[in-house]
């Protein structure tokens, strides 16, 4: 769990496909996400568990197995809750 401001946290990132790092180009065809959950006590009783998070990115544009392998790498050092807005301005690496 990471602590964020105002009392929120997060769980640890998680990649799908699991095996990125080592993947067959099979796993092209299938949808690259990273997801986690996102708590904030103020919406405890709407969300007991966290709103659960998907980020795509435009990870399923990229063709390549190193272009995707790069998109994740750089998404989860970014470590940040603006990794979604922060990846669709970067378009040396997703256009």
């Amino acid at each position: 769990m990471i602590l964020l401001p105002n009392n929120c946290n997060r769980g640890e990132f998680s990649v799908f496909p699991k095996n990125w790092k080592k993947c067959s180009k099979n796993e092209l065809k299938k949808n690259w996400v990273i997801s986690y959950y996102f708590r904030d006590p103020r919406f405890k009783e709407k969300y007991p568990r966290g709103k659960f998070i998907r980020i795509k990115s435009g990870i399923n544009r990229l063709k390549t197995l190193s272009e995707r392998r790069l998109a994740i790498s750089i998404l989860l050092d970014n470590r940040d809750l603006n990794a979604p807005r922060l990846a669709s301005k970067s378009k040396c690496l997703f256009q």
